[in-house]
């Protein structure tokens, strides 16, 4: 008996108490700091940025460009490359619309989140578009090593001294920073902040005087750290696009490219990834995996809500994989549906190009087995310049 009530209330009641001393003593720690502002102009709208590790020239051009309200931010992963067809190139080059780009692999829905809650304040009626993979789905969520790269200390700062941001969007932060933590070699002052924001909800108790601490936090302006952005005035000049011929035209380039494989990659990809020292073709499988308690899933759901919330111009695209090189690809099928279902019920528009077979898969659509080729950034130009395009009359 006494075991039960020291493993089930005692050590989490103490837990929670040293939660809240943190929170306090941070708090006294932050308010000894003077603020914090980071000035300049934005000059990037075009083009993207794999991460913000370039410091305080990226996170100027990210806020930029979601405060700009004239400039489509881009959020991806490995699909993001410098082909002139990508987004965040053809839309400024050929239709004058803004755009700027930001990730890179293992850039997910839970750190895209974080970027979009640090900026916060911007966010109303903001241009987004989120591209999504379907293998993030099949993964245990983000890795720390993803995390600590894309949701930078300065972001996590953004976050805390937001009082207007969601208590409960905080927590779920903290929650994988506190199941994540024996991964990460030493956690910053701004992590242990957040983990201790959930570990004090464990306690109905202690909410009060968690509220108090977290207020006292938030409610120290001048440690605050703030973004004085301004905005790039230059206008971009468009031309008609005559999408069914370029489309055309780029889908027929790569066919009639490809001379050393049947399954429409293009042929060094093949040549170096997809064949065996005896010259046997590789392929990949798509094996079954449950959407009950898929983490990614969760963070997906998370990232609706908060969108939904801020009242963004946001849309989505979910991108395929090849079949020619993965079998069962009609697994990512549940998966689809939920997705798309999700966005629906949201109002939030999107491009499915998901497809479970050969008979369905359009050439070109992939450059390899999961990275967006020409053809299919064509695609998707054609749906944001549906949603984004606006009269230059």
């Amino acid at each position: 008996m006494l075991r039960k009530v020291l493993i089930y209330h005692l050590i989490p009641f103490t837990i929670a108490c040293l939660g809240i001393f943190f929170l306090l003593d941070y708090s006294s720690i932050l308010g000894q700091k003077k603020s914090v502002i980071i000035a300049g102009t934005q000059t990037k709208i075009r083009g993207y940025d794999p991460n913000l590790l370039a410091g305080d020239s990226a996170e100027i051009n990210y806020f930029s460009s979601i405060k700009n309200k004239q400039q489509l931010t881009l959020f991806g992963s490995s699909e993001f490359s410098s082909t002139p067809y990508c987004s965040h190139y053809f839309l400024p080059d050929s239709l004058g619309i803004k755009s700027y780009g930001l990730g890179h692999a293992y850039h997910q829905n839970l750190s895209i989140l974080c970027e979009l809650l640090a900026a916060d304040e911007y966010l109303e009626n903001s241009k987004i578009c989120i591209i999504l993979s379907l293998g993030w789905f099949n993964t245990k969520g983000t890795n720390t090593s993803a995390f600590i790269e894309f949701v930078r200390p300065n972001l996590l700062q953004k976050i805390i001294n937001n009082p207007t941001i969601d208590l409960k969007h905080k927590q779920y932060i903290g929650q994988y920073i506190n199941e994540h933590k024996n991964e990460i070699s030493a956690l910053s002052n701004e992590m242990k902040v957040l983990e201790s924001c959930y570990l004090t909800q464990q306690s109905n108790f202690l909410n009060k005087l968690k509220n108090s601490a977290l207020e006292k936090i938030q409610g120290t302006q001048n440690h605050e750290l703030k973004y004085e952005t301004q905005l790039s005035s230059n206008q971009l000049p468009f031309t008609t696009i005559d999408y069914a011929e370029i489309s055309t035209r780029l889908q027929k380039e790569f066919v009639e490219s490809i001379t050393s494989n049947p399954i429409y990659v293009y042929d060094e990809y093949y040549n170096r990834y997809l064949v065996e020292e005896d010259g046997k073709e590789k392929h990949g499988n798509v094996e079954p995996f449950k959407l009950e308690n898929n983490q990614e899933l969760n963070d997906f759901r998370q990232l609706i809500q908060y969108l939904k919330s801020k009242n963004t111009d946001c849309s989505f695209v979910i991108q395929p994989v090849n079949p020619y090189y993965y079998d069962h690809v009609e697994n990512y099928n549940p998966l689809c549906d939920t997705l798309t279902s999700l966005l629906e019920k949201n109002n939030f528009p999107y491009l499915n190009l998901h497809v479970s077979n050969k008979e369905d898969y359009e050439p070109g659509i992939l450059k390899d087995v999961m990275h967006l080729g020409d053809y299919g950034w064509m695609k998707v130009n054609y749906f944001l310049d549906s949603l984004y395009h606006e009269d230059r009359n």
